[in-house]
């Protein structure tokens, strides 16, 4: 063992050994420039033999820092070893790596070995030879200066020679990792310092194969997945980059595949995040075997894995596709119970579709989700340009909404028994802030836009808050019995905050709240019958009023709606265009007057365009109308002049 004035050197290889592993780039050469500096400023003064064995140690572990592999880093660090001054060694050695599993030594370093002595060192099992007897020795070094019966892979021609036999221990552990063999002259004497050398070297070695592990481990996590053991996203955009560049020289196609598991969501819920992860692992076995050679399979984000094809011609891209449909044909079996899953797959094809082939696939992986499953769809350049465009439109959506540039229009309703304004609906309008009288665009260009990208929520609310705000200025210049509608979006109606958003707007305006009328359709209301029953009757209990909005395009009856507190239904537009034309219509709408005048319902058509229309709905006893026979949406600034024309 080392000597008490060693103390320091062991302290010295613990610590750098520690820093090493808290580092995220352990190995760099930081680390060793720090060892030398230190070296030279605190040990100049020791004993030669410990500087000697300080320079061992930086020079192997030094060589953590070069990029080169394991076998060619410790072939390196034996060569350092043979030319240590004052050991009685022939230049000649091996090293060899423990392999538990199978109980043997394999050599992956030599030097000054012949062809016969490499092939008969090799592999060398435990117990077997001199280096296979060094590991059931009891201590760390063997020094045999001469050659016994032991030595079974003697050279009846080899010099006479004896053996410096040492084990190395990985850090902070007893497993034996490595063993060491430097031939020596025969019948040399130990020198007096081979343990502190031997102490010196196993522990510059033992960091050295830890560091470098360390760095392979973490290499390997960098471009594998955690959880299926296949590449993941990272290493396969590097195999598609070199891909792409063999491709554009040999002529052949490629196909980039992004495959997403159908209601993946479902099998979390329903089997647990383990039971998730068993069918992942499983399609990625699966997967796996459709490859042929040069293909590439990896890992992406969540459900979603990626395929990368090398195929004669784009014509021939169903042939992976079948393989892959055969592969999911069977049953993946969880905890005892069997799960028919389905992909859908998205393709992009080069050179067909040029540059970025993975965001292609990813876009076409969407549209083929939208199919309804299993389906697969190639990526189109129509879809995705329409898709930039919605990217746009998304960003100045976003814009217009900070900026103000998104308003309230009211569209008057008429009482047909008084011909009086009673009321108006709150219709957003998006305007253009160069040319306040035109539109950027249409509220059925937007809307849905919003309603998916989550704007719906703060644009709903700026629009709510605008008509109680906007109709309490009316009520206090004196415009009497009035209300506005404001209609809730799918999003909106499901937000856990609509009730305290309302209440919000209806506190900071002054609004009365029986001057409020929320307007929901009948697939927001059958959608979940129970959450709508108990949001409709919250918002009631503040004493605003409810509308049923479109009735008559859903699946949805007057007998189903009793339970719910509607104060008033309005018949969709598609009824009312077809007054004239279509009898049997005009029977519907009368039918539906009559079902909502038995429930106390009010009754509002919408889309009213001819007199004759407005004739009838009057002749039928419907209460109110809007629609273009009285004049489109107007802004807030118009009403009061269109409220004077009306009642007065």
């Amino acid at each position: 063992m080392l000597s008490d004035n060693s103390t320091p050197l062991k302290a010295l290889l613990s610590h750098l050994f520690k820093v090493g592993k808290k580092r995220d780039d352990c190995g760099q050469r930081e680390l060793f420039d720090l060892l030398q500096t230190t070296i030279q400023q605190t040990l100049v003064a020791e004993a030669d033999e410990y500087r000697i064995a300080l320079k061992v140690i930086t020079d192997i572990v030094s060589l953590s820092t070069t990029p080169d592999s394991l076998k060619v880093k410790l072939q390196k660090a034996l060569d350092h070893l043979l030319s240590i001054p004052n050991v009685d060694s022939l230049d000649s050695g091996c090293l060899f790596l423990v392999d538990e599993e199978n109980g043997k030594l394999n050599m992956v370093a030599h030097s000054n070995f012949s062809p016969e002595q490499i092939n008969l060192c090799r592999n060398i099992d435990f117990g077997s030879c001199l280096c296979g007897l060094a590991m059931d020795m009891e201590h760390t070094y063997l020094f045999r200066p001469e050659i016994d019966e032991n030595h079974i892979n003697r050279l009846d021609d080899s010099k006479p020679h004896g053996h410096s036999i040492f084990k190395v221990k990985a850090m902070n552990s007893e497993k034996i990792i490595m063993v060491v063999n430097i031939i020596i002259r025969d019948r040399c004497k130990e020198n007096p310092h081979s343990k502190l050398l031997v102490d010196s070297i196993s522990m510059a070695l033992s960091v050295l194969h830890t560091l470098h592990t360390n760095n392979e481990r973490k290499q390997k996590r960098a471009i594998e997945d955690k959880l299926t053991g296949i590449p993941n996203r990272r290493l396969f955009i590097d195999r598609l980059e070199q891909v792409i560049y063999k491709s554009r020289r040999s002529k052949e196609a490629i196909a980039v595949m992004a495959l997403g598991v159908d209601r993946f969501s479902r099998i979390n819920d329903t089997m647990g995040r383990t039971g998730g992860d068993a069918v992942l692992k499983t399609l990625a076995t699966r997967l796996a075997g459709v490859l042929r050679g040069g293909d590439t399979l990896a890992k992406a984000d969540g459900d979603e894995f990626l395929l990368l094809c090398s195929i004669q011609n784009t014509s021939e891209i169903m042939h992976p596709l079948r393989r892959i449909q055969d592969a999911m044909a069977k049953p993946i079996q969880v905890d005892g119970r069997f799960l028919q899953v389905q992909l859908s797959i998205g393709i992009s094809l080069f050179p067909d579709d040029g540059d970025q082939l993975l965001e292609k696939a990813m876009f076409a992986l969407k549209s083929a989700k939208k199919k309804g499953g299993g389906e697969y769809q190639l990526f189109s350049k129509e879809a995705h340009l329409q898709n930039q465009n919605l990217l746009d439109l998304e960003h100045d959506l976003r814009n217009a909404l900070n900026q103000g540039d998104l308003v309230a229009y009211y569209q008057p309703k008429i009482a047909l028994s008084t011909m009086k304004i009673v009321g108006f609906e709150a219709l957003v309008r998006w305007l253009d802030p160069a040319d306040p009288g035109h539109m950027v665009a249409f509220p059925d260009q937007f809307i849905p836009l919003a309603e998916e990208t989550g704007l719906i929520l703060p644009l709903g609310q700026h629009i709510l808050e605008s008509a109680c705000l906007d109709l309490k200025r009316w009520l206090d210049m004196g415009y009497e019995n009035l209300h506005v509608a404001v209609n809730l979006s799918p999003r909106q109606f499901s937000d856990p905050k609509l009730v305290d958003v309302v209440v919000g707007s209806l506190q900071r305006t002054g609004l009365p709240p029986h001057c409020l009328e929320l307007e929901i359709t009948e697939s927001q209301v059958m959608t979940d019958a129970q959450r709508a029953k108990e949001v409709l009757v919250s918002l009631k209990a503040l004493g605003v009023k409810i509308s049923l909005d479109d009735f008559g395009t859903g699946y949805s009856s007057l007998s189903h709606l009793q339970q719910f507190p509607f104060d008033r239904l309005k018949i969709d537009r598609s009824f009312i265009t077809s007054l004239q034309s279509k009898p049997d219509k005009s029977n519907i709408v009368f039918a539906i007057i009559n079902m909502a005048r038995s429930l106390n319902l009010m009754v509002t058509a919408e889309g009213v365009e001819t007199a004759d229309q407005q004739c009838r709905l009057f002749e039928g006893g419907c209460d109110d109308v809007q629609g273009w026979l009285h004049g489109r949406a107007q802004p807030a600034e118009m009403i009061p002049r269109l409220l004077n024309k009306f009642n007065n």
